[in-house]
């Protein structure tokens, strides 16, 4: 992975789980905000969502799959009762952390680099208030919650 070959960031504990999302249209859904269940469902407008998504350990391509797709499909249809198309499918690997908590702070030595990763699959719903931390930290002085600040692993 790209981050392990960075002289700043070799020693932290990142890894990868790669997910697969599927981009529907959808005229009769009508969300206009994100929707969880078994798999997420987010609006991005003209009556399209983003559907997502998978959780692979071991495979780290951006290769698509009929399983995943098939997989995402079976899941939304659980609570969405509305026809809709797939338009397309995509995949790629997001980064994770061994403990599942973001990675934000300080650089450990090299003070005016600052981090903001590992959000994993819960990203899309924590990113938000982790960025709102990590301006705070820069801006306000503000301590970082214990468990996102990437010291833990000092």
């Amino acid at each position: 992975m790209w981050y392990k070959t960075k002289p700043l960031f070799k020693d932290l504990p990142l890894g990868g789980t790669k997910g697969q999302l599927l981009t529907i249209h959808a005229p009769d859904l009508k969300l206009d905000y994100v929707l969880k269940s078994s798999v997420f469902v987010i609006p991005l407008g003209d009556d399209m969502y983003r559907v997502g998504s998978t959780y692979e350990q071991k495979d780290k391509t951006n290769t698509i799959t009929q399983e995943a797709k098939d997989m995402l499909l079976d899941k939304l249809k659980t609570f969405v009762d509305c026809d809709f198309q797939v338009v397309s499918q995509v995949a790629g690997v997001r980064p994770t952390v061994k403990d599942r908590k973001p990675l934000v702070g300080r650089h450990q030595t090299n003070q005016n680099v600052y981090l903001f990763n590992g959000l994993g699959s819960r990203g899309v719903m924590i990113a938000p208030f982790v960025a709102n931390q990590l301006f705070d930290f820069i801006e306000k002085n503000v301590p970082l919650d214990q468990e996102i600040d990437c010291s833990r692993f000092f």
